[in-house]
């Protein structure tokens, strides 16, 4: 844009030199009538395209500018004083087609998510009132270990399919793990064992993010890191926070992932590919999808998964999420998103 602004004043510039060159060379020259005419003409030319060309084009430069500086600071780009019009034009229509690309499948994601909570929603005391009676009846008999489990599943579902919002406490979301990792148990008994290493509990507990974050994770690490291990197997689930970030690491001690299928299992969630085809060992990686594009959808791009692993020496997921107030009783999903963009934003500057 100040390309073409100073093209612009050149021509001004040149315009007004040749107006008075042309002047005094009419008045040497003597002239008529019809000579002053035309040298009234350019005059006229010339504030005509002061009016019509320069102050549209000084009005658009300042529109442009404040569009270009306010993409630059929501997707954290860098300025360049030398980019042409056309260029920051371009950045400027990439950064709005992102946008709505991206509310657009926020909504599409939102109801899909309705859709399914509402098929799984489908008369659920009955599912609920049928495991109570199972749990009621093994408490009779003495048979503890299935009452626990029958608990478990009825938590873990209700949990699952309730009408909640979709913004839960990590506390919340640890205590769903308990739930399924009590059913697993029952299936795999000593051969999983779940620990989780948190810094500074009782100030993280209250954390805010989206349900089900955690739990697709850890079901992935037993079914492809620990079902064909031989012997015991650990998952761990580790958590920090920084002043901007919260993250969470589920690691298993499992079979590892080969490093081609690791590098281009991080392209794609980087890239937000979805994970439709199958790969050799029958898993699609549909999980690590749904996790990671949710989180992007609702926090940014700066958010998401990443994965570290080593053949036959486990799997390390690191989920990155931002810190949303603790203190907030009551937080909606707009609410979050808002608030870690200014977060991310405040952090920038």
């Amino acid at each position: 844009m100040r390309n073409v602004k100073r093209k612009i004043y050149v021509s001004n510039a040149l315009m007004v030199l040749f107006t008075v060159a042309f002047g005094i060379l009419f008045r040497q020259w003597r002239v008529g009538i019809a000579g002053w005419c035309l040298l009234g003409a350019l005059a006229v030319f010339f504030l005509l395209q002061m009016v019509l060309v320069h102050v549209p084009v000084g009005k658009a430069d300042r529109t442009l500018e404040k569009l270009y500086q306010k993409s630059l600071e929501d997707s954290g780009g860098q300025d360049t004083q030398t980019m042409e019009i056309n260029d920051k034009m371009e950045y400027v229509f990439q950064y709005l087609q992102e946008s709505m690309n991206r509310e657009y499948r926020a909504k599409v994601l939102k109801k899909q998510a309705e859709l399914n909570a509402l098929q799984s929603q489908i008369n659920p005391h009955f599912l609920y009132n049928t495991l109570e009676s199972i749990r009621g009846e093994a408490l009779i008999e003495g048979m503890d270990e299935i009452a626990d489990m029958t608990e478990a599943l009825g938590n873990f579902f209700r949990y699952s399919i309730s009408s909640k919002g979709s913004l839960v406490t990590l506390e919340d979301e640890l205590n769903n793990i308990q739930n399924y990792y009590l059913i697993q148990k029952f299936r795999f008994g000593e051969r999983i064992n779940l620990k989780v290493d948190m810094e500074d509990r009782d100030a993280i507990i209250g954390f805010r993010m989206p349900k089900l974050i955690i739990q697709p994770i850890v079901e992935n690490a037993i079914f492809h890191g620990l079902e064909n291990k031989i012997g015991k197997g650990t998952i761990t689930i580790s958590i920090a926070v920084t002043d901007q970030r919260l993250v969470l690491v589920i690691s298993d001690d499992g079979s590892g992932i080969r490093e081609d299928k690791l590098l281009e299992m991080n392209e794609r969630l980087q890239k937000g590919i979805d994970f439709s085809e199958k790969t050799e060992d029958g898993g699609s990686g549909i999980a690590l999808y749904n996790v990671n594009q949710r989180i992007k959808l609702c926090f940014g791009d700066e958010y998401g998964i990443h994965v570290y692993s080593m053949l036959d020496n486990g799997t390390d997921v690191v989920i990155t999420l931002p810190v949303v107030d603790a203190g907030q009783k009551e937080i909606t999903l707009d609410e979050v998103i808002h608030q870690s963009r200014s977060q991310e934003n405040n952090y920038g500057s």
